[in-house]
């Protein structure tokens, strides 16, 4: 079974049965990386709490299909923190309820 969510040319993939309950229709996404637990963080732009808990900068998203898979661009995060760029699915969490994703990048 394929992951919903992958690394692919240093950008998440986001299949938009997640895509679509966390960003909504936003092009925007707020993003943190967790260097303790090699975590990235995304969340939909409005998540007031979201911002006030992490350090985030905003990205823009690019919808790669008409079902909702989104593009999320993350190779400053693996530049900065010496990550490996090898494509790969990545293990996650969605929180439903505060729209927002814990992906392990290590």
């Amino acid at each position: 079974m394929s992951s919903s969510i992958q690394l692919k040319s240093s950008h998440v993939i986001i299949d938009s049965s997640i895509a679509i309950p966390c960003f909504g229709d936003s092009i925007h996404a707020m993003v943190s990386y967790k260097e303790e637990s090699g975590q990235l963080l995304l969340s939909w732009i409005e998540n007031s709490f979201f911002s006030k808990l992490h350090k985030v900068h905003q990205v823009i998203i690019k919808q790669k299909d008409l079902k909702g898979t989104v593009s999320v661009p993350v190779r400053d995060v693996i530049i900065d923190h010496d990550l490996s760029e090898m494509d790969r699915e990545l293990s996650f969490d969605f929180n439903t309820k505060n729209r927002f994703i814990k992906i392990d990048l290590i």
